[in-house]
């Protein structure tokens, strides 16, 4: 039997109703039911954006080393610099749970023999909106050390480059490839934006949402979730202390005491679960209570029409 027809002769116009609704909404977000990968194809990823339009980054404007490293963050037009995603692990009871994934787009690959990130890279959060970084997440690559970290902000003001501290690490992560860490070349569209001769690189990698949730909560006292709205400071430096390389959307030269929004380098918010405003998505539950209400309003209506 055709379902519509199925639809109309066994149920009322108001449960009618609420089944579209229903499953229009979770047709509409299975695409979120799949799990992210730290090894997915970038047309997954969700850009950072910068409202101060600057471009993001600007080539060759690393701090120190040679002009075709690792460390130089590049982005053009619709090659961003900085991406994110989200798996929220099919929990919808729980908004901290699930794993937050970030994608940096490089200039090279890096490394001797074979490609490498051989730097540190640090993103800045800050969860409260005042501008002021609160913890800082972090790929540790110096020396021996080849791991995810988290450090604290420190006691400075964290508001501008030369107000910045990082302590710890506080707590690390052990890297595991194609789990939450993955250093691929870039292999779609120009694959060398900055036009050195060296292929571009993409440095993914993930954390457990829980774990910053946790960390956020021990080094600045602030609770936060996956709707949390966030802002990040990204860069790179060749000590795990202290922006010293490439900061994302500035340019070679800038003035490091001017706070990270006048710089351009703070980014537009953006919650873990990708909402780039204050409220929340409506879940299914919202959605079935609206289904109701109208369901409501269709059923007196036919009663009047048929009085």
């Amino acid at each position: 039997m055709n379902l519509n027809v199925m639809l109309s002769a066994n149920l009322p116009r108001s449960l009618c109703l609420i089944f579209v609704v229903l499953v229009t909404h979770f047709l509409s977000t299975g695409r979120q039911a799949e799990c992210a990968m730290v090894d997915d194809p970038i047309s997954n990823w969700t850009a950072i954006s910068y409202s101060s339009g600057n471009q993001t980054d600007y080539f060759d404007d690393q701090q120190t080393g040679n002009t075709t490293s690792s460390s130089d963050i590049v982005g053009l037009g619709s090659d961003d610099a900085f991406y994110t995603q989200f798996d929220n692990g099919g929990d919808d009871t729980s908004l901290t749970d699930g794993t937050l994934f970030f994608r940096v787009r490089l200039g090279a690959p890096g490394g001797n023999s074979t490609p490498e990130f051989d730097r540190n890279l640090f993103i800045g959060v800050d969860a409260d909106g005042d501008g002021a970084l609160d913890l800082y997440l972090g790929v540790h690559h110096q020396g021996s050390s080849d791991e995810l970290a988290i450090y604290g902000p420190g006691t400075d003001l964290n508001i501008s480059p030369n107000t910045t501290s990082i302590t710890g690490p506080v707590q690390t992560i052990t890297e595991v490839d194609g789990v939450n860490y993955d250093y691929s070349a870039v292999t779609l569209g120009d694959t060398d934006l900055d036009d050195d001769g060296e292929t571009d690189y993409y440095l993914s990698f993930a954390y457990d949402l829980q774990t910053i949730v946790d960390a956020m909560f021990a080094q600045a006292g602030i609770t936060m979730d996956e709707n949390t709205m966030l802002s990040y400071v990204l860069a790179t430096a060749t000590q795990d202390n202290s922006f010293n390389q490439d900061l994302n959307g500035v340019g070679k030269t800038y003035s490091v005491s001017d706070d990270w929004s006048t710089l351009g380098a703070l980014a537009d918010p953006i919650s873990a679960s990708g909402n780039v405003s204050a409220v929340p998505e409506p879940g299914a539950l919202a959605l079935l209570g609206l289904a109701s209400f109208f369901g409501f309003g269709f059923s007196r209506r036919s009663r009047r029409e048929g009085n």
